[in-house]
């Protein structure tokens, strides 16, 4: 009798979970990132050209993590972490005009880069994405760091006369957890409409 009891017990606690996390499934009202909440806030990037909701937790990487994981002179200008640095977005403004009707074709070339500079990478998925009446291309791997392997999603805005290449990466046993996040937060990618 005790073993059915257990049993009804751990259900009442898993849908409790389930309805819980059901009621956190937008930027809104925030997301659930395994058993994390994630809140979000609005951030300004690049003199306030880009507007996107990310997680309130996240802050600037500091210096002394940003040489070690980035290093050359085009590491990205902005890069926003969570506490540890193991989960990360970044953006950088390049000075490339794009606009909806060749993303396509610049997402092949990001493939073709990435093919060359990772081989061992497996693309996982791609797409574009209409928000604000404005395209955004975007595809997720795997890649390998130096001590794990990694999830990654590279994606690209048109910016008035340049183009945002945004990347998030996390550990990819983590991958499950943080991809429906993401979709999430790219979707808020505003660019005031120009």
């Amino acid at each position: 009798m005790a073993g059915k009891k257990e049993y009804l017990d751990e259900m009442i606690i898993r849908r409790r979970r389930e309805l819980e996390k059901s009621r956190h499934s937008c930027i809104q009202s925030g997301i659930y990132a395994g058993e994390e909440l994630i809140t979000f806030s609005e951030t300004e990037l690049f003199d306030g050209t880009v507007k996107i909701f990310l997680p309130e937790t996240f802050t600037d990487m500091p210096d002394e993590i940003r040489n070690v994981k980035y290093s050359g002179t085009n590491s990205p200008s902005v890069i926003k972490m969570k506490e540890g640095g193991e989960i990360a977005f970044s953006f950088q403004m390049i000075e490339k005009s794009i606009d909806d009707s060749n993303l396509e074709e610049m997402l092949k070339k990001f493939q073709g880069i990435l093919k060359k500079s990772q081989p061992t990478s497996i693309l996982l998925d791609k797409g574009i994405e209409e928000r604000n009446h404005k395209g955004i291309a975007w595809m997720d791997y795997k890649g390998y760091g130096i001590d794990q392997p990694l999830y990654q999603q590279l994606f690209i805005v048109p910016v008035r006369e340049k183009m945002m290449l945004g990347m998030f990466h996390c550990p990819f046993d983590k991958s499950d957890a943080w991809k429906p996040v993401v979709k999430e937060i790219i979707k808020t990618i505003y660019t005031g409409g120009v």
